[in-house]
């Protein structure tokens, strides 16, 4: 008897790993904790912490990939593929192919950037925490699905404003390929699986950086493939790398298929920096900060545009607004002193460069590397060199000072 009862009880909780285990989405259903704005918040600054600190494991660990499976399941409506990625083997598989900190840590991997905890929101019932990430390529948002799963917040998605798709949805080709893999069948367009070689190719060639090479492969795909968002996506990097009537065109191509993608606002400030158009710089920072809830941040923007255009007094005072409210944050100094060299006035933009220094980690050699790069012609001006010189002899002073105690 005490055999038998061991025997069905081995075979019950067998069956209950292999399907009766309760889904993620069903999990959500039964938690009963309720979380405060407060501990959404901390929630919040915890991920700004593990992205600046590029702790990409941790970060991992925040998100259900569980529960974004399951929600990528449902998409496809064909209830043959259920009990395929409900199995404990296909679960793993999917989570050792996915790595959503890559996504968002890749961008400040390219030199100097920032991740910003933003707010606490509410979206159609959903909890939702909103980011702002500053980086060398430029601004983009992050706005985080969350989720209480087994009585704790859990990410199940996240929104990027600049791609304008969920990261599920970029996912969706890993999902599609390890569901071909399990059931040894094609369950992809038969039309994307004979472009899956150049595909790759095209992802290996702008991780090479190599862009003109990631253009030519991205010309080979079908026109079907080439006009969907994520290799218009993909279109808008490369042409950006190459050259800036390429980018153009691409970012009017861009927004005549997908016309009330937010990312447009994004791309459009882009695109009238470049244009050197105020007008429109203004009208696309407005309609950016109103989509997203309204950020300080773009007061930079404001700040440029009014200062080289109709209102320098207007322009400094919104960006100096900014530095006093953020005083560790380098990119109001930064844009203080693009003004400053835009306006040909050297010794006030001198004075910013030195509190760059004095209330940033900004180092004085990362300081000169960045003038050099992006401000050549001041870079080659006697009051950078003068000021250039000085850091020299203080800082072989300090070295000899340093050599005889």
């Amino acid at each position: 008897m005490i055999k038998n009862f061991t025997l069905l009880s081995c075979c019950v909780g067998i069956l209950f790993l292999l399907g009766c285990a309760p889904s993620e989405m069903e999990k959500e259903k039964q938690s009963t904790r309720q979380f405060s704005v407060q501990e959404y918040e901390a929630f919040g600054k915890r991920i700004a912490e593990k992205v600046n600190k590029r702790h990409s494991d941790t970060l991992n660990q925040l998100f259900d990939l569980e529960y974004m499976l399951e929600k990528m399941t449902n998409q496809l409506q064909k209830n043959q593929y259920q009990k395929i990625t409900q199995e404990i083997i296909f679960k793993e598989n999917f989570k050792k192919k996915v790595n959503p900190s890559s996504f968002i840590i890749k961008e400040l991997r390219k030199g100097y950037g920032r991740y910003q905890f933003l707010r606490f929101h509410p979206r159609q019932g959903v909890p939702h925490l909103l980011f702002r990430m500053t980086s060398e390529e430029g601004i983009n948002y992050h706005d985080y699905e969350v989720r209480i799963i087994d009585n704790e917040l859990r990410l199940t998605d996240l929104f990027v404003f600049l791609s304008g798709e969920y990261l599920s949805e970029t996912l969706k080709g890993t999902f599609i390929n390890l569901l071909s893999q399990q059931k040894q069948q094609k369950i992809i367009e038969p039309e994307l699986d004979e472009q899956l070689g150049n595909i790759q190719k095209l992802k290996q060639a702008i991780d090479r950086h190599d862009y003109e090479e990631a253009l030519q492969f991205y010309n080979s795909l079908s026109i079907k493939t080439q006009k969907s968002k994520t290799f218009m996506s993909y279109k808008l990097l490369i042409t950006s790398n190459i050259s800036y009537e390429m980018h153009q065109k691409a970012i009017a191509e861009y927004e005549k298929l997908f016309p009330d993608d937010p990312s447009h606002y994004l791309m459009d400030i882009e695109k009238y920096l470049l244009q050197g158009d105020a007008k429109n710089i203004l009208w696309s920072v407005d309609k950016l900060d109103r989509t997203i809830g309204g950020d300080e941040y773009l007061n930079l923007y404001r700040g440029l545009v009014y200062s080289i255009t109709e209102d320098k007094e207007k322009g400094l005072t919104l960006v100096n607004n900014y530095i006093r409210n953020n005083v560790k944050d380098p990119d109001g100094y930064w844009m203080r002193f693009q003004i400053h060299v835009i306006l040909d006035e050297p010794e006030e933009a001198i004075k910013t460069i030195n509190d760059i220094n004095q209330y940033t980690m900004h180092s004085r050699m990362f300081i000169t590397e960045k003038v050099e790069k992006n401000f050549p012609d001041f870079a080659a001006s006697s009051h950078f060199m003068n000021w250039k010189e000085d850091w020299t002899k203080q800082h072989n002073a300090r070295n000899r000072w340093r050599a005889d105690q």
